[in-house]
């Protein structure tokens, strides 16, 4: 019943399927057929996301695009990719995440990349996978789905696994194109990209690195096409222009250059990709800068940490022009099995390296991170342990001045700002909601011009934190299946908020399907946005401040559909703490 409420609102068809995971997968791999554009595949421990969106904003220079959004990169957001784009668009980027061996081939299965690439292989994951070379191995999947003959790998040259999963994806062997990308390469490194026998046909490198007061990198962004002569001699041709980016970090150069040697390829000209990848802003909670009223600023850059990540992280903080003190909360990170403690200590050590002047570690894992920090040399007294975020938050409230900068490492706590100093809140939202989500209305609107009705009225819910907006459908998030009255109660945490209201929003909706007697529909409408509006307001009455109202009525084949919304706000604050 959930179902049919969800489609008839939005005049959608039901098919009834034995999984809804299989299916998708399905409707993707026949849709896949369908995609007359270059489908390119991205992975990688760290950087897929921020690479993602890089190379979709170069792309967009060469044509229409489709990248996947966000960061859903699984068994279901890869579906979703392939099933946005058009037949007719240019360029697909799908990101594909994994936590074993298999995954990866299995999403290439249905993707069918033409081009591949592969950011780095890192920790990430490394609790299921044991080792750096089985992560390599499960990565270069990737390089073993692309086609023989037309297929292009892009492989990162700094890392040392590139030559293993270009072994491994047998690419020379089954004629598929190589290009090389890296970073910081070394004198060695750029001496066998520009020699003539190397082994990739293109490449794309940065010299010349540097970052800004705010921690942004300039570089000269450097590309080398190979191409036979008559005589079959090789040459090479090296390209530079200026690069500038507007992401912070110098681990973003390497990404700047996996996604400059897509557009490369397909034949955009190096200040063209320069422009577009100065251009690209960051993922939020990727070294998001927020100005607090305070005086202070807070560097979130909470998303999915992992040590390669976090280690890139303070190198980015510590290189960033601050006034005043520099402050790191670092919190636990997941999926490193039995090598945690010693990953977490790794993190310490680095942060001791950057001379921060406050480390407070939340977590359990996260003491191994002091204890890393303190072992490298760090001060114990510049260290701090905590178990909850309200302890973070109270040592913050108490230390931060004008001036300072706070790098959010993982679970944190942005918690926040409102007017001064000093008040800094984290969001945590409980609301008990009671709600009749559908019922009948008999005579309550009697509505002419009409042989017959079909009436309704359902009540949809949502809690709302400052921007964000979860919606609670019958059927889900606690609403049950037949709609009847249900009580239960809701937690959520929203990282990085900033002294945001907390608020349950009710959607109440009267919906009528009426045949029609009358060829004046325009005028039989207005009629019925007057009767429905009375009715609202009676239903209304007395349960809430009235958000936004609309009406909307359509006709196919005789019958009337007509839907009046309305958005209030439930008061719930007393039953809400939001501090």
């Amino acid at each position: 019943q959930s179902c049919a409420l969800l489609a008839r609102e939005l005049g959608a068809a039901i098919i009834e399927v034995p999984n809804t995971a299989s299916a998708i997968t399905d409707l993707a791999r026949a849709w896949r057929s369908h995609l007359r554009g270059r489908v390119i595949g991205l992975t990688g421990s760290v950087g897929k996301t921020t690479t993602k969106n890089l190379t979709r904003d170069v792309c967009a220079a060469y044509g229409s695009v489709v990248a996947t959004k966000a960061n859903q990169n699984n068994e279901l957001g890869v579906p979703r990719t392939l099933l946005n784009a058009d037949p007719e668009t240019a360029v697909v980027v799908v990101e594909m995440g994994m936590r074993g061996r298999g995954q990866i081939a299995e999403l290439c299965d249905f993707v069918r990349p033409v081009w591949g690439l592969i950011t780095n292989v890192g920790e990430s994951h490394i609790e299921l996978l044991g080792s750096r070379e089985n992560i390599a191995r499960a990565k270069s999947e990737l390089f073993e789905a692309l086609p023989a003959g037309v297929g292009r790998a892009f492989a990162n040259l700094d890392d040392d696994f590139a030559a293993f999963m270009a072994e491994r994806g047998r690419l020379s062997e089954r004629s598929v194109a190589l290009s090389g990308f890296a970073g910081h390469p070394d004198a060695a490194l750029r001496g066998a990209l520009e020699r003539e026998s190397a082994a990739c046909d293109q490449a794309v490198w940065a010299e010349d690195v540097s970052l800004d007061a705010e921690g942004r990198p300039r570089f000269t962004l450097c590309a080398r096409d190979a191409a036979d002569h008559d005589d079959g001699a090789l040459f090479a041709t090296v390209e530079r222009v200026p690069c500038a980016l507007s992401l912070t970090g110098a681990h973003n150069v390497d990404n700047a250059c996996a996604a400059a040697s897509v557009g490369f390829a397909l034949g955009l000209d190096l200040a063209t990709i320069a422009a577009a990848l100065g251009a690209s802003v960051p993922e939020p909670g990727r070294q998001e800068v927020i100005a607090a009223r305070g005086g202070f600023t807070v560097i979130n850059d909470a998303y999915n940490a992992s040590p390669d990540s976090m280690r890139a992280s303070l190198a980015t903080f510590a290189a960033t022009d601050v006034a005043g003190r520099r402050i790191a909360v670092l919190g636990d990170m997941g999926e490193l099995g039995s090598f945690a403690p010693a990953y977490h200590e790794g993190v310490g050590a680095a942060a001791a390296s950057h001379h921060l002047d406050k480390l407070i570690c939340i977590g359990e894992l996260a003491r191994h991170i002091a204890a890393g920090a303190e072992a490298a040399g760090m001060d114990a007294a510049r260290i701090s342990r905590a178990d909850t975020v309200a302890d973070v938050l109270e040592e913050l409230d108490a230390l931060l001045e004008p001036g300072d900068a706070v790098l959010e490492g993982e679970t944190l706590v942005s918690g926040a700002v409102e007017s001064g100093l000093g008040t800094v809140r984290y969001v945590h939202a409980s609301a008990k909601i009671e709600a009749r989500t559908y019922y009948e209305l008999t005579a309550a609107a009697p509505l002419e011009y009409s042989e017959a009705v079909e009436a309704g009225s359902r009540t949809r819910w949502a809690l709302v934190v400052g921007n964000e907006r979860l919606n609670l459908y019958p059927g889900g998030s606690g609403l049950d299946e037949n709609c009847s009255k249900v009580t239960r109660e809701y937690a959520f945490e929203w990282p990085g908020v900033f002294s945001l209201p907390v608020s349950l929003v009710r959607e109440d909706i009267l919906e009528y399907d009426i045949v029609t007697r009358t060829a004046d529909t325009d005028a039989l409408r207005q009629r019925l946005e007057e009767q429905l509006t009375s009715e609202l307001e009676r239903l209304l009455d007395g349960r809430g401040e009235a958000l936004s109202q609309s009406f909307s009525a359509s006709e196919s084949g005789g019958v009337l559909y007509v839907t009046l919304r309305a958005e209030c706000l439930e008061d719930i604050a007393a039953e809400t703490p939001a501090e």
